[in-house]
């Protein structure tokens, strides 16, 4: 298309990618590949009014022009725009001191610059957007702003209105540079005057909408027998052609590549061409199929728009607009306001509006499908413009018809004033689902139909049941259909008690601020329990906890009781532990009683012992929680929950369920009755070996799908553009700034020659086992105490032992073929496998301390009964390398506000300095457990019990420590009472739900 791509008022319409029947698959596919990796630049589309600006040097005034009646008259004055809103309140306000602020700019400039970047006589129009608080149209920008595009400009023919062929953009760059001295002679003005601003999309975290986009793509070109080689318009004109030959059998062939032409050119093929030297009837047939050109186009284009918009919708959650302060805010208040506006369309009862309504909903879904406060992505491909808007386009429509009707619809708002809702409830449903029965699955649809609630959030708790855990859940919620329930989400929490887990969602949980419209509040049947006491007493309590403890409750949240779901039972009592039995026993007719009636019974016992064997055990990589210091000890945090347990359990809620106990008395409680330790190791040991093999079947199932992309892509592409491609992406790097800080510094301390300071040499010196359990526990240890000291040794060591489990696999095969594992780190920030080490080069480190008495751990800091001779190497090792291990850490420190940057940014980021310690001490005991199996022969069993200590040490730790704790609250004041819930083993198996 030759034609000029602009859009709003004197531009016109800027297309999508499908709009362009000119634009090859092969194009396509690669703009959609750019976009996913990230490399796509272009500005935010903004959602103003459009407004042509110039300034004619001969009248020494500011024009702009809005049509092309306008660019006739020379362009209007100040005046003359003041008159064309004139009476239409913030509307005039926004254009008039917009424009006023945008001649007062032109001030800044000389008479040279003017000329040089709009002409002698305001021949050249600036397409400009004014972006006015007073005067929002869908999105509220927190700014006022004439918002100068980096399209569509153009030097406008005064007599015709037309475009003239003449290239603008030199005049653009020479605007662009004078901006800033324009700017600061507006200091005190409230209108900004800026060019929009270059940014590039954030590559999405997976590959999965991309290759979803181009596997569809792929399909429906491929099923009208199209190539990448051909265009968007081959492939309309292959579908488009034997429906008009069908539909009208009396048109001639020489015709229709006249109509396909009309088709992509519009109006400037006149119907008349199409029709000369035909018959009546022929004419009449072209007549009716010009009229009947956009359906077909609508109906044939519908699957590759579809494709282009679920991908729109993807790429652009991330993507942020630059004019809102709080965009989260910004995504909540639109959201509401389109489902009123949905509520509002279809209380109005007409049927037009309702077409209207179930035509955009087909794209949007539902209302909280509205996911950014941009209107969009206007970005530059091969000479032509196009736009990604994802659902703002949809929810466009629908507030527009909803506040301002259409043709014949009247304005559906002032039918609908009565549409203010009242505040709307969030209820909390937490519990094990191990696996969801009969009742949970009724539970959560009963709220889910209610017209009060607005959100239901499944809680499921990370502990396994009979092999059971939250992954095989999850696929049995599938199974059951929660998805087709609209307001229903599942989320993850780390509390096995479930009632904990509501409490600390509504306290801590940073998820929580989503939902702050809402009232919070715990959903409940109304069965009784053994004592008689109903279930709603839960949710009642709820809500109490907070009035009588208003210091734990948010600033700006409240709590409240939601409606009490009726009891469902049947003859056998509907529980996850009954369920697991049924299904343990083959008793499928029990099983039929405790699954909702449109399951199959097959189908649930596969998903759940095809799976026993692989639920995940959640394993570790992740420091920290939600909340509080990045550092915060997992033991203090611990010893918090203790406390707060051991107080008061008025809150607890008894189960059905009991999970078998030793008779061994508890390690922290003597009274307490517990599990055995050596139980409880195996099945940690279990978890943990059962969650490597999900990760690393998934690692699999990703690298295969990575490898079907990039063999499309690589079919599909120019060997030379995606040799390219590669190189850009390798000199990007694959690890994070930490990760690759970390690579340096074990460069520097683990290799070296024999009797030096790193960590090679002190290990393999020490001949005996217990020297080298004795030097690796020193050197965590001693380390921690360092670095550390606000960072659970604990959590950290569990951490060690799953990956050291994943690094195992690598290693193994790697010894098997003889080959040495080299200090750099792969994507997961282990060790990397099957390649030659690298030799090493030396960071500074400080002074090698000579063995004697001051050679050695202050008496505080040894570890009782380890090893000497291993203590002192550590202490050596650990002197000679602090400076370059500290150097790297403290050059990894955010100032407090690049830290919320980039929490804002990416709120599951990890703090840097955080990043780099977790996978320093990792990669610290996993150099020392590749040494042993190298250098010493061990077994893998031999050093998998020799490193079993190392963690069983910080295990010591912690007990140690909560005993030392045990009656000794902080002197000087009162101890602090927090959610006194005591956690029971019924209620750590799971909360049911109580149907």
């Amino acid at each position: 298309m030759s034609k000029l791509l602009l859009e709003g008022g004197l531009g016109g319409h800027m297309p999508h990618l499908y709009e362009n029947p000119y634009l090859t698959f092969k194009n396509l596919k690669d703009v959609l590949t750019k976009a996913s990796e990230g490399q796509l630049e272009g500005t935010e589309k903004t959602d103003g009014q459009n407004l042509y600006i110039s300034y004619s040097v001969k009248d020494g005034k500011a024009k702009a022009a809005r049509n092309k009646g306008n660019i006739k008259d020379g362009g209007m004055t100040a005046k003359g725009l003041a008159k064309k809103f004139g009476g239409r309140g913030n509307l005039e306000l926004a254009f008039t001191e917009a424009f006023n602020s945008f001649e007062k700019a032109i001030q800044a400039l000389t008479d040279e610059e003017k000329l040089e970047i709009f002409g002698k006589d305001a021949d050249i129009f600036y397409n400009a957007e004014i972006q006015d608080p007073r005067n929002a149209n869908v999105i509220n920008y927190d700014f006022k702003t004439l918002n100068i595009h980096r399209v569509g400009h153009a030097k406008f023919d005064k007599e015709t209105g037309k475009v003239e062929n003449v290239d603008t953009a030199e005049n653009a760059a020479k605007l662009e540079n004078a901006l800033e001295k324009m700017q600061d002679h507006l200091e005190h003005d409230d209108f900004r005057v800026q060019m929009n601003a270059i940014r590039r999309l954030e590559a999405l975290s997976t590959d999965d909408a991309l290759s979803t986009a181009l596997s569809n793509l792929e399909s429906v070109i491929s099923s009208a027998g199209i190539s990448d080689d051909q265009t968007i318009g081959d492939y309309l004109t292959a579908k488009i052609v034997p429906m008009i030959k069908e539909d009208f059998p009396s048109t001639p062939e020489d015709r229709m590549e006249l109509l396909m032409n009309r088709l992509f050119h519009g109006t400037d093929i006149k119907v008349k061409e199409i029709q000369s030297g035909l018959d009546k009837e022929q004419k009449k047939s072209i007549s009716a199929a010009v009229k009947k050109l956009g359906d077909y186009f609508k109906e044939v284009i519908a699957p590759i728009e579809d494709i282009i918009h679920d991908f729109s919708v993807e790429i652009l959650k991330a993507f942020h607009s630059k004019f809102v302060l709080d965009n989260e805010k910004e995504v909540k208040r639109l959201q509401k306001e389109v489902a009123a506006a949905i509520k509002g369309i279809e209380a109005s009862g007409r049927e037009d509006a309702m077409k209207i309504l179930t035509k955009h909903l087909a794209k949007l879904k539902k209302a909280e499908n509205v996911s950014t406060a941009a209107e969009g992505f206007v970005f530059d491909f091969d000479g032509k413009t196009y736009k990604f808007t994802g659902n703002f386009a949809p929810a466009n429509q629908l507030l527009g018809l909803f506040k301002y009707g259409r043709g014949k619809i009247p304005a559906l708002s002032k039918l609908n004033e009565a549409i203010e809702e009242e505040k709307k409830l969030l209820v909390l449903l937490p519990g094990g689902y191990k696996p969801p029965t009969k009742g949970h699955y009724e539970m959560i649809k009963y709220y889910n139909d209610q017209p009060n609630v607005e959100k239901v959030l499944v809680l499921i708790g990370p502990g396994e049941r009979d092999n059971i855990g939250r992954d095989v859940s999850m696929k049995v919620f599938n199974l059951y259909g929660l998805a087709d329930l609209d307001k229903v989400s599942v989320e993850e929490t780390e509390y096995n008690s479930p009632m904990r887990a509501a409490y600390e969602f509504l306290i801590s949980d940073p998820r929580r601020g989503e939902y702050k419209d809402l009232i919070f509040s715990v959903g409940a049947s109304d069965k009784l329990d053994k004592k008689g006491v109903p279930d709603f007493e839960r949710a009642k309590k709820f809500v109490e906890y907070y009035k009588n403890n208003p210091d734990k409750l948010p600033e700006g949240f409240e709590t409240g009781e939601p409606p009490c779901c009726p009891t469902v039972g049947g003859e056998v009592p509907l529980s996850a532990t009954n369920l697991r039995k049924a299904i343990t026993n083959d008793d499928t007719e029990s099983i039929k009683q405790l699954i909702p009636d449109h399951i199959d019974v097959e189908e649930l016992v596969n998903i759940v012992k095809g799976n026993v064997e692989e639920s995940s055990s959640m394993t570790g990589g992740d420091v920290g929680g939600h909340s509080g210091d990045a550092f915060k000890r997992d033991e203090d945090e611990e010893l918090e929950k203790q406390k707060r347990l051991s107080e008061d359990g008025e809150h607890s809620h008894e189960t059905e369920e009991k999970e078998t106990e030793s008779t061994e008395p508890s390690e922290t409680d003597p009274k307490k009755p517990g599990k055995s330790k050596e139980v409880e190791e195996q099945t940690i040991r279990k978890l943990v070996r059962r969650g490597l093999m999900i990760i690393m079947e998934n690692k699999t199932k990703e690298n295969k799908l990575r490898e079907l992309v990039n063999k499309i892509i690589k079919e599909k592409y120019n060997n030379k553009v995606l040799k390219e491609q590669e190189e850009e992406e390798m000199a990007k790097g694959t690890h994070s700034t930490a990760i690759n800080y970390l690579n340096k510094v074990l460069k520097s301390i683990i290799p070296g020659k024999s009797g030096g300071s790193q960590l090679e040499p002190e290990y393999t010196d020490l001949d005996r086992p217990e020297y080298r359990q004795s030097f690796i526990k020193h050197v965590i240890q001693g380390l921690y105490d360092e670095l550390a000291p606000k960072m659970s040794l604990s959590g950290l060591l569990a951490r060690f032992e799953t990956r050291r489990q994943q690094f195992s696999q690598k290693e193994e095969l790697a010894l098997q073929e003889a080959e040495d594992l080299t200090l750099k780190l792969d994507d997961d920030g282990l060790p990397a496998v099957g390649e030659e080490e690298e030799e090493s080069f030396s960071m500074p480190t400080g002074e090698v301390t000579e063995k004697g008495e001051e050679g050695d751990f202050p008496e505080e800091r040894t570890l009782r009964g380890e090893n000497t001779i291993g203590r002192k190497a550590a202490y050596r090792f650990i002197k000679g390398q602090l400076d370059a291990i500290v150097g790297a850490l403290n050059d990894l420190e955010e100032t407090p506000e690049e830290r919320e940057e980039r929490e804002q940014q990416e709120p599951d980021s990890q703090d840097p300095q955080e990043e780099y310690l977790d996978y320093l001490f990792t990669n610290l005991i996993l150099h020392a457990y590749r040494l042993e199996n190298k250098h010493f022969n061990s077994s893998f069993e031999e050093s998998e019990k020799f490193f079993k200590d190392v963690i069983d040490r910080a295990d010591q730790e912690r007990e140690e420590a909560e005993e030392a704790m045990v009656g000794h609250p902080e002197e000087g004041g009162e101890e602090e009472v927090d959610i006194e819930l005591e956690t029971t083993p019924e209620e750590e198996e799971e909360l049911e739900l109580a149907l």
